[in-house]
């Protein structure tokens, strides 16, 4: 009963092709603070401009390399299953919205960026809406890997296996870590800005030790 609420087929190649199409559009829209970068005036060189504008540098590359993270677990969760039900593509749809929305928190972002560095005063509250913005995204992509594994009928029966339940919890760990680690972040960024700036390279080894927990999650089962 629940198979006939799932759609398969061509409208399921539709439904990824356009979460494709939307994370490739708001990738490309997180550089256009960076296309209105003026030039070097007057006596300034290249490095000048950079070193005025690394705040805004500085949130491009970080928000880069976690939209790219993030549509990499994205096309993971429906590699593994073969059609959409009414709360995955919900789920989805908010997912996709956060993401469009977000080249506006990292230009925020930026511009609190460069403050701190030229004037030490930083925007107020930009440095939380976009960590908190980060830590939705994470959130719903953990929401739907586990809806994913999780409802009769969704997920490809080549992947209905024993090991189900410990890719679930692993997914559950990494998720729920990835979202606190960036709440953490966004709330330094109220007290330490500088600071903060340079926490996100905790995520790294945070990526490390939750792939390790999930394979082993995968063995145990």
């Amino acid at each position: 009963m629940a198979d006939q609420t799932i759609t398969r087929g061509r409208a399921f190649d539709r439904f990824i092709n356009f979460s494709d199409a939307i994370t490739a559009v708001a990738i490309t829209l997180l550089a256009l603070p960076l296309v209105n970068i003026a030039t070097p005036q007057g006596e300034q060189s290249v490095w000048d401009v950079i070193s005025l504008n690394s705040g805004a540098i500085w949130a491009f590359a970080i928000t880069f390399a976690v939209v790219g993270t993030m549509w990499k677990s994205h096309a993971r969760v429906f590699q593994s299953i073969q059609g959409y039900d009414h709360p995955m593509f919900l789920l989805n749809l908010a997912w996709l919205a956060l993401i469009v929305l977000l080249p506006w928190p990292t230009s925020l972002y930026g511009t609190s960026g460069n403050s701190v560095h030229q004037s030490g005063a930083p925007l107020a509250g930009a440095g939380l809406f976009y960590w908190l913005v980060l830590a939705a995204i994470s959130f719903l992509l953990t929401a739907m890997s586990i809806h994913a594994s999780r409802t009769p009928g969704l997920r490809d029966e080549a992947e209905m296996n024993p090991h189900r339940g410990g890719s679930v919890r692993g997914a559950a760990v990494r998720g729920s870590v990835f979202t606190i680690a960036c709440i953490i972040i966004g709330i330094a960024s109220l007290f330490a800005p500088i600071v903060a700036e340079w926490l996100p390279l905790v995520l790294v080894p945070i990526a490390i030790f939750t792939n390790r927990y999930q394979r082993k999650q995968l063995r145990s089962t």
